[in-house]
């Protein structure tokens, strides 16, 4: 297993609601730190990660670190540049591949979109992320 901890530190992301702090690494690493008090919310994005394994729209988890409570997982790149009908329908699409096909879906509380900062583009491909927000749920 690789030492994520070696990797050197290049960006780091806006604080999320529910992580401590969320740092882009080297070799396309994002390591999404949880403080203490954020034990749920690492233990629910870890699972629904580990039930996405495979799946081609969402980092992929590499490494999830229970004691320091931290997530290594594949870079997904930026949030969309344009929140146009475009880009939200083939969010929508995406979304009821998640629920139909892995098995994860919105809370009923939740709108049918993530938020935009939870879209992102990389290699003109369309990523979700952050699932720790009890917005989704294993079905």
């Amino acid at each position: 297993m690789q030492d994520f901890s070696q990797l050197k530190p290049i960006k780091q992301f806006n604080q999320g609601k529910h992580s401590s702090k969320v740092i882009l690494l080297e070799e396309n690493i994002v390591a999404k730190h949880h403080s203490p008090k954020e034990t749920e919310f690492f233990e629910i994005e870890r699972k629904i990660l580990e039930q996405l394994k495979g799946c081609p729209f969402v980092p992929q988890l590499l490494y999830a670190d229970k004691k320091e409570r931290i997530l290594y997982m594949t870079y997904c790149g930026e949030p969309v540049p344009l929140w146009d009908k475009q880009v939200k329908d083939q969010v929508k699409v995406l979304v009821k591949e998640l629920k139909h096909k892995w098995g994860v879906k919105r809370a009923f509380f939740s709108s049918k979109l993530p938020k935009r900062h939870n879209v992102c583009l990389k290699d003109g491909r369309i990523f979700l992320i952050d699932f720790n927000s009890g917005q989704w749920l294993l079905k």
